[in-house]
């Protein structure tokens, strides 16, 4: 989301959701012990749908914003004009490959003399002035890797949400620039946010079965523990015993689900090349 349309949202949103709270409240006002009328309660009725519309709206241009503060920033470096040159070049290309995502950050920016600014942060990029976001809950990884040609550069494969069932999948493409230094931050950063996604295809579906064997152990103790305090008196502190097991299962179905839903999202769109 570009952060001049962020900003706007925040701003009419706010305005229509104070707009509509006072003609609610003058409503209300100039009808108090009294019963409403059809035309007062159609006035509530609209103002407190586009009211809450405009709440809505002022809190996705809120978020953007709030998620994109450079003051939370783990890394930020600037691309100047040939090195945006050679990264839009790369783009192109890498866009034309088997199984490629289309691209997500716009390579037609006007390129300023101080070059253009990229910043790393917790759950995603600012590219110029705009903001990707990554690894949240309408913006699921489906991979990452550092790309070190033709240029260097971040590729994150992502499934962006577009409504309850509809969704786009997009590669994120962040240039780098800096040295090493930055890289590594920011790998860092993804691989500890997102351990999977280093993980094969092979090793996150043994997770998976590890994962829903230990649930399955879980539950199995569970039902011994169960039929233990049907036929025995255990003491008060063996309560906490099925807690335990029950947090087992928990812990393992986690694991699992958590595995197969990484598994099934890089299945359903493979991506080839590095």
């Amino acid at each position: 989301m570009k952060l001049a349309e962020a900003r706007f949202m925040t701003r009419l949103g706010a305005a229509l959701a104070s707009a509509c709270a006072l003609i609610m409240a003058a409503v209300l006002a100039w009808h108090r012990g009294i019963t409403l009328t059809i035309p007062a309660e159609l006035a509530l009725f609209v103002a407190f749908v586009v009211g809450g519309s405009g709440l809505l709206v002022a809190w996705i241009g809120w978020r953007a914003l709030r998620l994109s503060n450079p003051d939370r920033a783990i890394a930020r470096w600037r691309v100047g004009e040939v090195d945006w040159r050679r990264f839009r070049e790369a783009c192109r290309m890498r866009e034309g490959m088997a199984g490629a995502l289309p691209g997500s950050v716009a390579l037609d920016l006007q390129v300023p003399v101080q070059g253009i600014e990229v910043i790393a942060l917790p759950k995603g990029f600012t590219v110029g002035d705009t903001f990707h976001e990554l690894g949240t809950l309408g913006a699921e990884l489906i991979d990452a890797r550092v790309v070190d040609s033709p240029v260097p550069m971040l590729e994150f494969n992502v499934i962006y949400a577009t409504g309850k069932t509809s969704s786009v999948r997009r590669g994120v493409r962040i240039p780098l620039a800096g040295g090493e230094t930055w890289t590594r931050l920011v790998e860092d950063h993804w691989l500890a946010r997102e351990p999977l996604l280093k993980l094969s295809t092979q090793d996150l579906l043994l997770r998976e079965r590890a994962g829903f064997r230990l649930a399955m152990g879980g539950l199995v103790l569970l039902l011994v523990i169960i039929v233990g305090f049907v036929y025995a008196q255990p003491p008060a502190w063996a309560a906490l015993a099925p807690i335990a097991a029950t947090g087992l299962a928990c812990l393992g179905f986690f694991r699992g689900l958590r595995a197969r839903s990484v598994r099934m999202r890089r299945g359903e769109c493979p991506i080839r090349g590095g």
